[in-house]
């Protein structure tokens, strides 16, 4: 499992890494052509669109990701996926009918203006093409098509990025420029999408009533939680434009796009973890790979986490304007909770044991805590606050998780090395902080604190790699 964890992990990492990177590319540009009032739009409009992607489609695809592991032949699995393919496209075709005749009210919604109309008219399109997409390379992902789902990703990207940018910078279109981007992305990512699903479990001109309902039984409890943890996630950004301005939701999402940074290690882990343990949680050797790959996991994303807390005011100000330089004050907290909200992918025994009231029951609750505060944190300390309640929020979620799933599927967490370890990474950032540790000074001082993060590996771990490291090693000099 550990193998086929890493093997697919860097199969997807590289293609974060690259959509990441283009991000990163991207991010000057916008913050040159957008005002931090024009960026928080997008935000927001982005925010949109994720919360309807889960809600309007009552999140089949997360059943399609924990029954087609039950379906026995490929006949029956083709089945399942199109009529949750089809169900989706109905529920998005709705909508986009809706955003284009009257995007008024969205725009009104979102900007408490009309300046952004178009933009909204066109997302009517672009957002039922992203979430065949999303969909499709889901699919790819259940069916253990690691390398094609990455691919699609790539694609997506690549051509969202062009065309975003020919249209921002040789036409001036403006925040259109991002939707069109989007709309022609989504659609040729989506034609590829489906091809390469031909070779693995084809989508069909199949929608059944029964498999929809067998769908739905499995998602619809889903549905209120994944909201809730959405809503959660995004109160930060909505609070911000209700307490203080659109231009503080700009800036406030800047930091997080820099701090989604630290979101490499945390997709790659969910995209290569959970179909590996929907597929092997009844073998006696998982739990124990399972930690192994949390001290994995908890050494790469802390040594990120320390390297991006000491470049962070550096980065700021070259990638972005003046404007939004007040940003990197808010990365560490922001890809902290980046972290700990990714983490419970580790905390399988919930999903395992179909124990779908119980994830709404812990989501209700962190959007709860979530929104209570900020609001009290927002009026008080700004985007400050809004960061801080993230975090808390992140915090509660992985622990809840943790605790509850451990009576359905028991891990043996190393809790005394990763709590050591997370102290030690908190002391050394703090230090580093306050001693402005910049540039190269950054490089010798992660290097010491992954040696001492490594006592997140197990020794038998540190062995094998150091066996393969001397055989490799072996193997160049001959």
């Amino acid at each position: 499992m550990i193998k086929k964890f890493f093997k697919d992990g860097l199969i997807y990492i590289i293609p974060t890494i690259l959509s990441r990177g283009i991000s990163f590319f991207l991010l000057p540009i916008y913050t040159r052509y957008f005002s931090p009032s024009e960026y928080g739009f997008i935000d927001l409009l982005s925010a949109l669109y994720v919360v309807l992607a889960l809600v309007l489609p009552l999140e089949v695809s997360q059943a399609v990701s924990r029954l087609m592991a039950d379906e026995k032949n490929a006949e029956s699995k083709s089945e399942l996926v199109s009529t949750a393919f089809w169900f989706t496209f109905c529920v998005f075709a709705v909508f986009g009918v809706f955003a284009m005749l009257i995007p008024q009210v969205i725009a009104q919604a979102l900007d408490g203006d009309l300046r952004h109309v178009t933009a909204v008219r066109i997302a009517g399109l672009a957002m039922p093409l992203n979430a065949l997409l999303y969909a499709v390379q889901n699919q790819l992902r259940w069916s253990l098509a690691a390398k094609s789902s990455s691919i699609v990703g790539l694609v997506f990207t690549f051509v969202t990025a062009t065309v975003t940018v020919t249209l921002l910078v040789l036409f001036d279109m403006g925040v259109e420029a991002v939707v069109i981007g989007q709309a022609v992305g989504s659609f040729i990512g989506l034609c590829v999408g489906i091809s390469s699903a031909r070779k693995h479990i084809p989508l069909i001109f199949s929608f059944q009533i029964s498999r929809l309902k067998h769908l739905l039984n499995f998602s619809m409890p889903l549905v209120l939680s994944s909201a809730t943890y959405y809503g959660a996630t995004f109160a930060d950004r909505w609070m911000l434009k209700t307490f203080m301005s659109m231009e503080d939701v700009g800036i406030y999402a800047v930091a997080l796009k820099i701090s989604s940074v630290v979101g490499i290690i945390i997709s790659s882990a969910q995209m290569a973890l959970s179909p590996l343990v929907y597929s092997r949680y009844k073998l006696p050797e998982t739990p124990g790979d399972i930690n192994r790959l949390f001290g994995y996991f908890l050494l790469f994303a802390l040594s990120l986490l320390c390297t991006l807390g000491l470049v962070a005011e550096t980065l700021i100000e070259i990638m972005t304007d003046a404007s939004y330089h007040q940003a990197s004050g808010l990365i560490v907290l922001l890809s902290s909770a980046v972290i700990f909200s990714g983490a419970y992918v580790f905390a399988p025994g919930l999903s395992i044991a179909k124990k779908t009231k119980q994830i709404a029951t812990i989501s209700i609750s962190v959007m709860l805590i979530n929104l209570s505060l900020n609001y009290l944190f927002i009026p008080l300390y700004g985007r400050m606050g809004a960061a801080l309640a993230t975090l808390t929020g992140s915090i509660f979620l992985f622990l809840l998780f943790v605790f509850l799933a451990g009576r359905y599927y028991s891990i043996p967490y190393n809790w005394f090395k990763y709590i050591l370890s997370i102290i030690i990474v908190t002391i050394f950032l703090l230090y580093g902080m306050i001693a402005g540790f910049s540039g190269v000074m950054v490089i010798p001082y992660v290097l010491v604190l992954l040696s001492l993060c490594l006592l997140l590996i197990n020794s038998e771990d540190k062995q094998k790699i150091w066996c393969e490291l001397v055989r490799k090693g072996g193997r160049n000099n001959i």
